[in-house]
C-alpha cells in the first residue's frame, strides 16, 4: 500500500515490537521491487526449478531468499476495492511455485505469519473474507497465521492515511500482538 499510510503504520509498530525484544526484522516495499505477475507458463509444476520461478525479476533474485530465512513472516495489505490491493495479489500468485512437488527448495515447515489488513470502509468486518482468504492462501502454502490485525481507517472525523497513528489503543493493542508473535516463533 501507500508508504505512511495504516497498514505501513502498523506494521513500523510491529517491528518496533520486534527490535525492542532484540529480534531484527526486514520491511520490504512491493511496490519498490521489480515485481513481474505470475505468467502462467506452469515450468513450475513441471520439474524442479532452481530460481524456484522461471520469470527474472526481484522475486526470483532474493524475495525467495528471504521468505524461506524469515523466521516469521508479517504480510500487510490494504483493502482498495473489496480484495486485497493488486500487488499483494500479483506477489502472492508468485507463491503458486511453492506447490510445485518436485521443488527441491521448499518452504521450511512451522512458518508463522501475522496479517495485517486496513481498509477506509466504517464497518470492521465489511473484508473478513478478504481476510479469510489470505489466511487460507497462507494454510495452502503451509504457513499458519497466528494473528489477523484487521483495521477500519475511519474514526469519527479522523480518518484516512496513517490515522491509526493517532490511537494509542490500537497501537498498544499493535505492539502487543507484535510481542505475542515473537513468543510463538520461539
Amino acid at each position: 500500500g501507500r508508504k505512511g499510510g495504516n497498514t505501513d503504520v502498523v506494521i513500523d509498530e510491529l517491528l518496533r515490537a520486534c527490535a525492542d525484544s532484540g529480534n531484527s526484522g526486514e520491511k520490504l516495499y512491493l511496490c519498490d521491487i521489480n515485481l513481474q505477475p505470475c505468467s502462467g507458463c506452469r515450468a513450475c509444476r513441471k520439474g524442479d526449478v532452481k530460481t524456484v520461478c522461471t520469470r527474472r525479476d526481484d522475486m526470483t533474485g532474493a524475495v525467495y531468499e528471504r521468505l524461506y530465512a524469515a523466521d516469521g513472516l508479517i504480510l500487510g495489505f490494504p483493502i482498495y476495492t473489496a480484495r486485497e490491493n493488486g500487488l499483494m495479489a500479483n506477489f502472492m500468485d508468485r507463491w503458486d511455485c511453492f506447490a510445485n512437488p518436485v521443488l527441491s527448495r521448499k518452504m521450511p515447515p512451522g512458518k508463522k505469519a501475522v496479517v495485517v489488513c486496513s481498509w477506509m470502509w466504517p464497518n470492521p468486518h465489511a473484508y473478513d473474507h478478504v481476510i479469510e482468504q489470505m489466511v487460507l492462501l497462507l494454510k495452502l502454502h503451509g504457513v499458519e497465521t497466528v494473528d489477523v490485525l484487521a483495521l477500519s481507517g475511519t474514526r469519527g472525523k479522523q480518518h484516512g492515511r496513517g490515522v491509526v497513528k493517532h490511537h494509542p489503543d490500537i497501537m498498544s493493542a499493535v505492539y502487543g500482538a507484535g510481542a505475542a508473535f515473537l513468543k510463538t516463533l520461539a
